[in-house]
């Protein structure tokens, strides 16, 4: 996507009246900061996610179309628009006398976004869990860690962190008979030298 193409967007554009009716470029530091509520208008857009989401007035009051309000985000939507929306038997809508409004619980947008990175991250777990997995076996059935024969906090992760250490020590000790078997010199009548272990 070029640069006429991404400011001819209507992402660009919502995005632009959003930051030019909620923010202003201050002198001295030169960064965006938000606007005092008394000076944004009361028919600006609220979300630069959803461009229906602005306040619109009720007699002397203004009353927003989203917000966040008891821990819940609400949104109301005019009848005219929700009874042509192809989407409406998916939608969490309720009728109410003069539009329909969406609740949404913030803990509920907080597990979908936890379930979401959990979902992304999945891939690169699973395979330290699997490499992970023969390390713990081998100390459970070699080592007995299934069942710690002592009690307490400390003796426990004395306990631990010994079978941990015992499982270190073998294994290094086979890495070293590897490589001593790979170093020593094959006899030419083809009989190979023997290493006790």
């Amino acid at each position: 996507m070029n640069v006429t193409e991404t400011c001819g967007s209507d992402a660009y554009r919502i995005l632009t009246r959003f930051l030019s009716e909620q923010a202003y470029c201050d002198e001295k530091t030169r960064k965006l900061k938000a606007k005092e509520s008394k000076s944004i208008p009361s028919d600006s857009l609220q979300s630069a996610y959803d461009e229906g989401a602005t306040y619109r007035k009720k007699g002397n009051k203004a009353e927003s179309d989203a917000g966040v309000k008891n821990g819940q985000t609400v949104a109301h939507f005019p009848k005219k628009a929700c009874t042509v929306c192809e989407l409406k038997n998916q939608c969490y809508c309720k009728e109410q006398k003069k539009d329909y409004v969406v609740r949404i619980n913030l803990k509920s947008i907080e597990a979908a976004k936890q379930r979401k990175k959990i979902e992304f991250t999945y891939e690169e777990n699973k395979s330290k869990r699997a490499a992970i997995e023969g390390t713990n076996s081998a100390l459970k059935r070699g080592h007995g860690l299934s069942k710690l024969r002592v009690r307490g906090l400390i003796k426990c992760k004395v306990n631990v962190g010994l079978k941990v250490l015992v499982q270190n020590f073998k294994r290094f000790a086979r890495y070293m008979l590897e490589q001593a078997k790979k170093a020593t010199p094959k006899i030419p009548g083809g009989s190979v030298l023997i290493l006790a272990q």
